[in-house]
């Protein structure tokens, strides 16, 4: 017998799923190194909003795609409609052994990293604290996807309001000046070379809104609201993540 999966996460929920998946570790550790790299503010925001397009690209493309089957699995779905049962296998058990678990065991080791750093703990507790997260994630996942989608929508907000109140505070204390966004840098600016590997950090931060597609079939009206997910988790993220930069 086959039990259907009911649709019960709303538009919202889904674009709150792709932003939360998407702002982690990423933004809060890249910045810095990418402005050392390029120096020049008008190349660093170039950076950042190259990247945004980048992610809309293919936030476009997947759109259609997760538009045409609309069903769970994402990526597993599409290899197996475009390439057939052998390349979606080994699509499937390398996301279920390899791509999944890496992701989620770098994120909760990062996790525990700052978490061990506040409360002055020892390196020792990094590993703990990283496997308690990963079971109560798993835990809360398990009261139903209503409950979850919920849950993830708040704490989306929460970090959209974290990130707000960062880039306020620097307009608000920093004492600097929207003219140092278009100084020039004093010294010869970075090459092509030094551009493309900040790029890779900037991509960085914005991956994981492909995701989405992965529990397409539990989205309410998937033909009127994953393109719609997509284009403005993107769109919202990118505008976060420049607000950021000039604070």
């Amino acid at each position: 017998m086959t039990t259907k999966i009911a649709r019960v996460l709303r538009p919202i929920d889904a674009a709150a799923l792709a932003i939360g998946i998407v702002i982690g570790t990423g933004i809060f550790a890249v910045p810095g190194g990418i402005a050392r790299e390029l120096g020049s503010p008008g190349l660093i925001l170039l950076a950042w909003l190259l990247g945004g397009i980048v992610a809309l690209c293919g936030a476009l493309t997947l759109a259609e795609v997760a538009t045409m089957y609309p069903r769970q699995g994402g990526g597993f779905i599409y290899v197996l409609e475009a390439f057939g049962p052998w390349a979606a296998f080994f699509k499937g058990w390398g996301s279920f052994l390899v791509g999944f678990p890496a992701s989620s065991a770098a994120i909760a080791t990062i996790l525990g990293v700052y978490v061990a750093r506040g409360v002055g703990a020892s390196d020792a507790f990094v590993k703990p604290i990283a496997l308690a997260a990963c079971v109560l994630v798993w835990a809360l996942n398990l009261r139903g996807t209503r409950f979850s989608g919920r849950l993830q929508t708040t704490i989306t907000a929460a970090k959209i309001v974290a990130l707000a109140s960062i880039a306020g505070l620097a307009f608000a204390f920093a004492g600097g000046g929207l003219e140092r966004l278009f100084d020039s840098p004093e010294v010869a600016g970075p090459g092509l070379a030094a551009f493309a590997l900040a790029m890779i950090g900037v991509l960085w931060t914005y991956d994981g809104w492909q995701n989405l597609a992965v529990v397409a079939g539990e989205i309410e009206r998937p033909e009127r609201s994953i393109a719609p997910a997509l284009l403005g988790s993107i769109a919202i993220v990118t505008a976060a993540y420049l607000l950021v930069n000039v604070g």
